[in-house]
């Protein structure tokens, strides 16, 4: 997708992170707007992709492992 690649570039540009890292965030991101909820299961589903939703969820709890939120 066009919108996908052109938000990947933008946090290129403000983070210095390689492209799978970029790519989570990137359909994270989209899929926090479609969803409208920060529940990792409902997010799994808006995944476009291969993986299996339980693989997504972990994946994104590996993501989200190093960050601190307060």
């Amino acid at each position: 997708m066009k919108a996908e690649q052109e938000l990947k570039n933008t946090f290129k540009k403000s983070l210095n992170w390689h492209g799978s890292r970029l790519e989570l965030l990137v359909k994270m991101v989209i899929a926090l707007i479609q969803v409208r909820t920060v529940n990792l299961a409902k997010i799994a589903v808006a995944f476009s992709g291969s993986s299996s939703k339980i693989q997504t969820i972990d994946g994104c709890k590996v993501f989200f492992k190093n960050f601190l939120f307060f």
